[in-house]
């Protein structure tokens, strides 16, 4: 719940943002902010944060494998 480390996230990787949710029901629940990257930007810090993980280092291998491991084939989307 507190924002200042995402914003530090933020600017070291320039990459991302930020997103508020605001909890709706449950009162024993907090509201949360995010840090979000979507896409090969995810890719990108992925591969700056793999070394250093340890908790999430299998999910952040599996986001690695699946966008270097599914490139679309370079010929195919040249015009013949």
């Amino acid at each position: 719940t507190d924002i200042e480390p995402l914003h530090y996230f933020l600017n070291v990787f320039k990459i991302g943002s930020i997103l508020y949710k605001k909890n709706t029901g449950n009162l024993s629940k907090k509201d949360v902010w995010r840090w979000r990257a979507i896409s090969k930007n995810a890719l990108v810090v992925a591969k700056l944060i793999y070394p250093y993980s340890i908790v999430k280092r299998k999910n952040l291998l599996k986001l690695i494998n699946h966008y270097e491991l599914n490139k679309p084939d370079a010929s195919y989307n040249k015009i013949r």
